[in-house]
């Protein structure tokens, strides 16, 4: 026989195992392994993360604000404002002097207006669904519980480790967004990573569907 050129997926160790899942009054059909669902990858490709998130530029503050591009700073300082109105300027969290009087609250708060929040908002529910979706991904011990996925473990491994990867930075990049909105950012698309695995997984399948093919031919024998 003349050697093949292209080196066998299925070696001795695997052909033994094969014959003994077949062999005896024990030997079971197995389970197709479901194909790995991402159904937040929509979210990769929103405009939003693209877009300048900035407030109001009606606002008496805003031309400052827009001077020092600090308004993901002056957005993180709106909980140390005074929450009710006073008579007397309070201290300022930004620079501590007692420079904040009841119109520059409204003014500074004006600014981050009902579109800045809309927009905020948006990135906020992104973010729970992207997170939801990446906790819906199956463990890898679900895979490695069926008999046939030891021929592609390390193929497998790979692709799964490299899909993870992709959407849990694509995760921090929401997060990250959320809190500079006026920093753009760029998703990264887990589309051909998980492709990848799907087609890993399909190849599991198939050594599946021979095996339970081959439990039913052996009882028409």
């Amino acid at each position: 026989l003349n050697k093949p050129t292209v080196k066998p997926i299925i070696n001795i160790d695997d052909l033994k195992r094969d014959l003994q899942s077949i062999s005896g009054d024990n030997s079971q059909k197995y389970s197709d392994l479901s194909q790995i669902t991402f159904d937040s990858q929509f979210i990769e490709t929103e405009i939003l993360f693209s877009k300048q998130i900035v407030g109001n530029a009606n606002s008496t503050v805003s031309q400052l604000i827009s001077k020092l591009d600090n308004s993901d700073w002056v957005k993180g300082g709106l909980q140390y404002l005074p929450k009710e109105q006073t008579q007397e300027n309070e201290t300022c969290p930004f620079c501590q002097e007692k420079t904040i009087s009841n119109n520059l609250v409204e003014s500074i708060k004006s600014y981050f207006d009902a579109s800045f929040e809309a927009d905020i908002n948006a990135l906020k529910t992104y973010s729970e669904k992207y997170s939801q979706a990446i906790q819906n991904i199956p463990s890898k011990s679900v895979f490695e519980a069926n008999p046939k996925f030891e021929t592609y473990k390390k193929d497998f491994e790979i692709k799964y480790s490299a899909f993870i990867k992709v959407v849990e930075a694509n995760k921090k990049l929401i997060d990250d967004k959320i809190k500079t909105a006026s920093v753009p950012v760029t998703l990264k698309s887990s589309v051909k990573s998980l492709e990848g695995i799907n087609e890993v997984i399909q190849k599991i399948n198939e050594l599946v569907a021979e095996h339970n093919k081959n439990i039913d031919q052996k009882a028409t024998v």
